[in-house]
């Protein structure tokens, strides 16, 4: 445990390891614990920004006096000159480098990105699907949102994403703005609203031997450019998902574009009219556990799964 100014209050736990005390993930467990070791780098980096920037102001009155009180002595105010030039720039480049990285992503700064995924058994990790039922509703009274059945299309902005998942960005179709979320160690970016459930399908996956990746959420201009690859010029801005080779929904309307959908790599991904992947165990699950976890496949790609089906 750790106390003091700017470090505030630190309670270090240990990461999981029983297997049969099982992930939590809605109470205790690892991702309660390893968010501790995030917390503690988070504040060291915090610390060492201010020691920085302490330590550049001193220089920098310390180089004026110098200069203020040099009279006439060249060597004396040239070093001094240069003393205040190094302090600047050592200001800059500590301010500058906790701006850029809280510009690219904040999940950065804490290293969220760290965190570890593993799963000890798959008893563990069907706990994180309490609360998840097959429609993907969220009904315990534990988890961090509600979601009615049917309202998948609604703003998730002030919804938080799911622990084993860290906020990505933000997007928005129409009035509609969405809160996205990088699920750890995949590379699939969701909606917020179904960051619960796709984790949990994640989860069970490796804790079944498999390695879930792959991409999900799609920007206005991505799925234009899936619409310019396959669609005729003459139907590249149509009002119709069929009209293009294989189906590819117009912007606005891809379950890709709402977060609301994940391309799944290993299931024979991007191979046109392949509506089954019986070679890959990857699909083989998803067929079989689709049900519990809420997920339909689109009927045309062995690789597209959506809380729609399309």
């Amino acid at each position: 445990r750790l106390s003091g100014f700017l470090l505030g209050d630190i309670t270090f736990k240990p990461i999981y390891t029983d297997p049969s005390s099982g992930l939590g993930g809605v109470g205790e467990g690892l991702y309660e614990n390893v968010g501790q070791s995030g917390s503690f780098f988070q504040k060291m980096y915090q610390v060492a920004i201010w020691f920085a920037v302490i330590l550049a102001v001193i220089f920098m009155v310390k180089a004026g006096f110098v200069m203020a009180t040099s009279a006439g002595n060249e060597s004396r105010y040239s070093s001094a000159k240069g003393t205040l030039r190094n302090a600047v720039v050592g200001l800059l480049l500590a301010v500058g480098s906790y701006v850029i990285l809280n510009t690219i992503n904040p999940a950065i700064l804490n290293l969220s990105i760290l965190k570890p995924v593993t799963i000890a058994t798959r008893e563990a990790a069907e706990e994180r699907l309490v609360g998840v039922a097959a429609d993907g509703v969220v009904n315990n009274d534990t988890a961090p949102v509600i979601v009615p059945s049917g309202e998948w299309f609604k703003s998730s902005e002030n919804i938080p994403c799911y622990q084993g998942s860290s906020h990505y960005n933000f997007s928005q179709i129409g009035n509609v703005k969405i809160r996205l979320c990088k699920i750890d160690r995949t590379g699939i970016i969701v909606n917020a609203l179904i960051s619960q459930k796709a984790i949990a399908m994640v989860e069970m996956m490796r804790a079944d031997g498999l390695n879930p990746n792959g991409g999900g959420f799609r920007t206005a201009e991505q799925q234009q450019g899936a619409r310019n690859r396959n669609c005729s010029p003459q139907y590249r801005h149509a009002d119709c998902a069929s009209c293009c080779e294989p189906d590819t929904a117009p912007v606005g309307k891809s379950m890709h574009q709402w977060g609301l959908s994940i391309d799944f790599h290993n299931m024979c991904t991007g191979a046109k009219h392949t509506p089954t992947c019986p070679s890959s165990p990857s699909y083989r699950w998803a067929v079989a556990n689709q049900a519990r976890h809420g997920f339909i496949k689109l009927r045309s790609e062995a690789w597209h799964w959506s809380i729609n089906g399309k």
